[in-house]
């Protein structure tokens, strides 16, 4: 894929457990796209590369500057201890779902305390004493008896708790190597449409990369057409991999027109 909104779950249908592997937090809540659905995909052999970042918007441009792009997202909350989020089970889906660099952001949720109820065994236990006479001689006795049962107990706890997002990535063949955003309303003004889209990262060593584009920009119009969203820009660039094409964009509001080649899937 080309050009690629942050909102990858638009463009991509939920295909969660669809891959086969154990359940686990990552395999059930995953929603995505295959590695083989994505064109241009560049399949390896080598096990996937898992980090830890603080921002997915940074984790996603970072990546997309060496070329990966986003197929899909695990989205849960859950206990620290919880089973099934292990690195093991992580790296386990991954390979699985064949992405080769993973991403995941872990916020505190916060802590939740609350107590129990659970029911444990008693026993109580009487002693009754008594007397015995017999043969002019008093003799004392003891009884003792025990009746057992169950006492509702509250047992208090204390889990800390967090939000988890893991992104698997992919290396592409980029047509372009622009990540591109939808236009906030304050943008819109500055450009005075409502029409194009944010650059959020440009590929290295890609057509854009070598044409100047920075991030930034506004990308408003590609070969004449204006681009609606990054779903629209992606569509145009399907259809025009190895051709020249024009684009027109603004930078630090002043308009720029860039003519290049795009690059082939292949």
């Amino acid at each position: 894929m080309n050009q690629k909104s942050v909102l990858f779950s638009i463009a991509f249908s939920s295909l969660a457990l669809s891959v086969g592997c154990a359940p686990s937090a990552y395999s059930k809540f995953y929603s995505g796209a295959l590695p083989e659905e994505i064109p241009g995909y560049i399949s390896t052999v080598t096990p996937p590369v898992i980090e830890r970042a603080s921002d997915v918007l940074d984790a996603q441009s970072a990546l997309f500057r060496d070329g990966f792009v986003q197929i899909g997202a695990s989205v849960f909350w859950a206990d620290e201890d919880a089973k099934g989020i292990s690195s093991k089970e992580l790296a386990k889906f991954a390979r699985k779902l064949g992405a080769q660099r993973v991403v995941t952001v872990r916020k505190p949720r916060g802590v939740v305390q609350g107590a129990d109820l659970v029911l444990l065994p008693t026993q109580e236990t009487t002693r009754t004493n008594g007397t015995i006479q017999s043969g002019g001689r008093t003799a004392t006795t003891t009884a003792t008896s025990r009746r057992r049962g169950l006492e509702p107990v509250a047992i208090p706890y204390s889990v800390e708790r967090s939000n988890f997002e893991v992104l698997y990535f992919v290396k592409v063949r980029l047509t372009l190597g622009v990540l591109s955003r939808a236009l906030t309303d304050k943008e819109r003004q500055q450009v005075g449409t409502n029409r194009g889209v944010a650059i959020l990262a440009i590929a290295n060593a890609s057509p854009a990369f070598f044409a100047d584009l920075l991030p930034g920009d506004f990308l408003l119009d590609f070969e004449g057409q204006a681009i609606q969203s990054p779903e629209h820009l992606s569509s145009l660039l399907d259809g025009s991999a190895g051709k020249v094409v024009t684009l027109h964009l603004i930078r630090s509001g002043q308009p720029l027109t860039k003519r290049l080649t795009l690059a082939n899937r292949q």
